[in-house]
């Protein structure tokens, strides 16, 4: 729209106003980033006919507006241009709407394009029609980058699985022969015991520890590999449910700890049952097992995040903390922070947690500063259930 004339009741100064106005706006036009194509609105065949082409026109297309003047933008269509949605422009014209699309169109050299455009009517006083205004731009890389980056997010999750597929395998069909290792040893220490000197006692027990933490280590390698691959369908989960039934089970370790928890309300969520309960399990199993001298306190808490889509839980400790400088390990599969003598495990917990959260949605992160005061709190958020109460 152009702005009110001056209002000085002068034909000449509105109409030089008027001219201002058109040389600004054909001044913009011409400079404009995006190729700008005038035709007029004539859509017998051959169709329309090109009677403007910014600079923009002829950098991207290679051609001059002398050369393309009087001519139909068919000149630009070739044998990969897409017919049907040239036949939907068409129809579209036809209805006087305005129309958006991508085709591959052709340069003057014959080098392809894929051009993203917009059509709209210009109209004269009495609402008909008398050109088309069609602005493009040109989407080649672009689309290549997002095609590449689908490419490369394809294959990424291909391999991912094929990992997952990996690791289960390795660790279930592991199995069985270490089982029979460890038996075999386990008979020969119980066979031979005071039979053979000192040292031979000592290396048939490093033999037995050793499988059985081999035992531990692919047990736990094969439960982290069914997070994705064997992963139950999400449903509402109640988190205050699961996590009582985490309690009861972790219940003999809470009561040799004499460990005291503080549950506030938890809500409802979009999960796969099992695995909340796995996560919770190690995060609260955890906070007992890394106690300092003091008391095994753990809060466990919750709080609505992204207009209600998200919820934010949080499992709090006092026990030994976490240095920051191992924050980039903690998440890490098989990455111990403590020796076996100190704490035992397969640093696998945490890196299981991780996958689990990351599965349905989610973050899983900790803050700790272990000089300032004692204690870690871990968070993670999930995705809010739609049969929620507090969501109605």
């Amino acid at each position: 729209m152009f702005p009110p004339a001056p209002d000085t009741h002068d034909p000449a100064a509105e109409h030089e106003a008027f001219e201002g106005w058109l040389r600004l706006l054909a001044s913009a036009v011409e400079h404009a980033r995006d190729s700008i194509l005038i035709t007029d609105a004539d859509l017998d065949e051959p169709g329309p006919r090109i009677v403007y082409a910014n600079a923009a026109f002829t950098e991207l297309t290679g051609y001059t507006l002398a050369e393309v003047f009087g001519k139909t933008p068919r000149i630009l269509q070739g044998p990969e241009t897409d017919r049907a949605v040239i036949d939907q422009l068409r129809d579209k014209l036809e209805r006087g709407e305005l129309s958006s699309g991508k085709t591959v169109n052709y340069r003057k050299d014959g080098t392809t394009f894929v051009m993203d455009w917009d059509i709209a009517a210009i109209k004269d006083g009495a609402g008909q029609i008398t050109h088309w205004v069609a602005t493009q731009r040109d989407v080649t890389e672009q689309l290549r980058v997002e095609q590449s980056l689908k490419r490369n997010a394809e294959q990424l999750k291909e391999r991912n699985a094929e990992l997952e597929q990996f690791a289960y395998i390795a660790s279930h069909d592991l199995q069985e022969p270490l089982r029979m290792v460890s038996s075999f040893l386990q008979l020969l220490q119980r066979r031979y015991a005071d039979q053979l000197d000192e040292t031979a006692d000592e290396y048939i027990a490093y033999a037995v520890d050793g499988a059985k933490r081999m035992q531990t280590l692919i047990r736990d390698l094969l439960v982290y590999s069914q997070v994705g691959t064997r992963g139950k369908a999400f449903k509402p989960v109640d988190m205050q449910r699961t996590l009582q039934t985490v309690l009861t089970d972790l219940g003999p370790a809470l009561d040799e700890a004499d460990a005291t928890i503080e549950v506030a309300d938890l809500p409802t969520v979009e999960a796969d049952e099992t695995q909340m309960r796995q996560l919770v399990q190690n995060l609260v199993a955890n906070a007992i097992k890394f106690r300092g001298e003091a008391v095994p306190l753990v809060r466990v808490w919750a709080e609505e995040i992204e207009e209600g889509a998200m919820w934010r839980f949080a499992v709090a400790d006092n026990g030994i903390g976490i240095a920051s400088h191992h924050a980039d390990r903690v998440f890490q599969i098989f990455q111990r922070l403590h020796t076996r003598d100190e704490y035992e495990g397969t640093g696998i917990g945490l890196a299981m947690c991780k996958k689990i959260v990351e599965r349905h949605g989610g973050r899983l992160w900790f803050e700790s500063d272990p000089d300032a005061a004692p204690g870690t709190t871990f968070y993670f958020t999930l995705p809010a259930a739609s049969s929620d109460p507090a969501h109605g």
